[in-house]
């Protein structure tokens, strides 16, 4: 597990400070168990993720009832905080980015809930910093995020030129996100 988070490009303290723990047991075996708790720092739900092709099933698993599309990783840090926020897809990318003010939709598409939370919060912009391959190959999620965060927010939004945000240090990050294009003000 340590050599799959380091991989990642998370450090010791990173994994001690979101409780990252691996199983090696039982349902989720040999998956990374990463805790999700809501913007009141209340325990929600787990998520379960694969690691180095050993475990069976799909590459993410929930709880039954987890309601994961009602959570954003990483908002607890942020809820009330500071006027922007990083929206990116997966945990892994809400940790690396986490000193930019990031969290994550756990996927590509913003719910109706998620889109709450963030009105929630305060934010008033939003710079969308999701994987290239969703602007690449499913634009129109792209663009039906976008429309919904534009109905509140000012919008930038960052398209890598490829791969995650996890494969881009945090000053590469830091130029993309300050070249963003506002496509909505």
């Amino acid at each position: 597990a340590r050599a799959y988070l380091q991989g990642r490009g998370i450090t010791q303290k990173q994994a001690d400070k979101y409780a990252l723990h691996f199983c090696r047991t039982g349902f989720y075996h040999d998956r990374l168990i990463i805790p999700v708790f809501d913007h009141n720092k209340l325990y929600r739900t787990f998520v379960s993720r694969a690691i180095g092709g050993r475990a069976d099933g799909p590459k993410y698993l929930y709880p039954k009832g987890s309601n994961i599309s009602r959570l954003l990783y990483n908002l607890l840090f942020f809820f009330g905080r500071q006027q922007s926020i990083i929206l990116v897809e997966g945990i892994f990318d809400a940790v690396h980015c986490y000193e930019l003010g990031a969290v994550a939709m756990f996927g590509k598409v913003l719910s109706n809930a998620q889109l709450n939370l963030l009105r929630m919060a305060g934010f008033q912009q939003v710079t969308m910093l999701l994987d290239n391959e969703c602007w690449v190959n499913t634009p129109e999620i792209w663009d039906r995020n976008v429309r919904k965060l534009s109905q509140y927010f000012i919008v930038y939004e960052v398209k890598l030129p490829h791969d995650t945000p996890t494969e881009f240090s945090i000053n590469e990050l830091e130029e993309f996100c300050r070249k963003a294009s506002c496509i909505y003000e």
